[in-house]
């Protein structure tokens, strides 16, 4: 049960601003990742401990479930250039030139049907043409979406002419190309030769090699983020087999989209609507997280995933994850209502993947749009290991959802002062 006092202050976007000097963002994180700083807050006492995490696995009690986000940041972005007034056909396409400006894409995620969402920077429309910089993958915006999103397909070019030139992109004048609609397993391998890793837009740097190690934790298994976990990055190998050997912990997956870098745009937090990103809960995980009374989340997003989970009606009315699962229930593929989005209970459920390997999938899975903030509080989630966060962001109202916003704007300006380090490789923040 959350308790903490709240008045109308709580219901302004404004109120929940801070002034954060510009040299207290890290644009690298610490070696080794053990000497990071860390905060610890105690809810139930107000007090503050600064440590680092060297010393993390002192302040948690090993009654605790620890629940971590597996998920793995892609290389999402990656760079195309137009093409100028292409003639397209149902299997081939006309190209003959292609303009010198490259644009940026930023990858998020499929959406089923061969169709994928992105961002691009600079203005298009609707059945523009991009060539990627490999010279063999098109791609084609299908829809233009609000808020800078784009609906699009992939295309592989099976035959190109000998013609083409690289250095100015130019092709021989009425060339015919045979294209192919490329699948969701196709384009995640385009990312992985052609994408780069999509650190943050605040650091403002190219991506660089070491940030294809830095920005992944060392248990992402699952492709599909395009932001990484950060309070997850703190965990060395060390740090991770203790925790594996001392504590009772599980994994959830929530793919995170860019989306989790966009700004409130209303004064009334009750008016926002979160983006949404998908997740997926293994019946094993739920069984665990269902039968835990004190549960630690590293990471805003793996708090999100097991608060959806509480939210959905098989949590609700006391479905019996076990009990179903032992008398090997069968899944369901149709929607059912839970409030939040077109998610799918699906409960031992064993399938064949791309590799001919059994697995299997989660107990739910879907979009979570759940947004948390000091009016819709945890259900489920004890105590919070994160990262410091924006003025005014939703992931700030989140940490504010367990604790309130004047306890985090007190603790964030106790954090200021001792000078700990912000954002994605920044310090962490113990809430127990």
């Amino acid at each position: 049960m959350i308790a903490y006092n709240k008045d109308y202050r709580d219901l302004f976007l404004d109120s929940y601003s801070f002034s954060l000097p510009q040299n207290l963002i890290a644009t690298s994180p610490k070696y080794p990742k053990e000497s990071a700083k860390l905060l610890v807050y105690y809810k139930d006492t107000g007090e503050i401990i600064h440590t680092t995490f060297a010393s993390l696995f002192d302040f948690i009690p090993r009654d605790y479930l620890i629940v971590l986000n597996n998920t793995k940041v892609i290389p999402a972005r990656f760079y195309a250039s137009k093409l100028d007034k292409p003639i397209s056909y149902d299997t081939s396409i006309s190209i003959s030139y292609l303009h010198n400006k490259v644009r940026e894409f930023l990858y998020h995620k499929p959406l089923g049907e061969l169709r994928h969402l992105v961002q691009i920077r600079g203005r298009v429309r609707q059945n523009d043409f991009f060539m990627a910089s490999d010279l063999k993958t098109l791609v084609r915006v299908i829809r233009v979406l609000d808020y800078g999103y784009k609906e699009v397909l992939f295309y592989d070019i099976l035959s190109i002419s000998s013609a083409t030139k690289h250095g100015n992109l130019e092709f021989t004048e009425s060339n015919i190309y045979s294209i192919s609609p490329m699948s969701d397993f196709q384009v995640i391998a385009f990312l992985r030769e052609c994408g780069k890793v999509p650190i943050p837009p605040y650091i403002k740097r190219e991506a660089n090699i070491k940030d294809a190690v830095d920005y992944q934790s060392i248990f992402a298994s699952i492709d599909g983020s395009v932001a990484a976990p950060t309070a997850s990055l703190h965990f060395s190998e060390s740090m991770f087999a203790f925790l594996k050997e001392n504590f009772h912990y599980t994994f959830v997956t929530l793919h995170i989209g860019a989306g989790t870098f966009a700004p409130i745009k209303t004064n009334s937090i009750l008016e926002h609507r979160i983006h949404s990103e998908y997740c997926s809960i293994a019946d094993s995980s739920a069984i665990k997280i269902a039968k835990h009374n004190k549960i630690l989340c590293v990471g805003t997003t793996a708090l999100r995933c097991i608060e959806w989970f509480a939210r959905t009606s098989a949590y609700e009315q006391g479905f019996d994850l076990e009990a179903n699962l032992n008398n090997k229930c069968l899944h369901n593929d149709k929607s059912i209502n839970i409030g939040i989005s077109k998610d799918r209970l699906v409960l031992s459920k064993n399938i064949e993947d791309k590799q001919g390997q059994d697995r299997q999938i989660g107990v739910l899975c879907g979009e979570n749009s759940l947004f948390l903030h000091p009016f819709n509080p945890p259900r489920l989630a004890n105590a919070l290991l994160t990262n410091f966060h924006l003025p005014k962001s939703s992931l700030l109202l989140l940490v504010s959802s367990l604790i309130g916003r004047e306890e985090v704007l007190r603790v964030y300006d106790n954090a200021i002062r001792s000078r700990y380090r912000f954002y994605s490789y920044g310090d962490g923040m113990l809430i127990i």
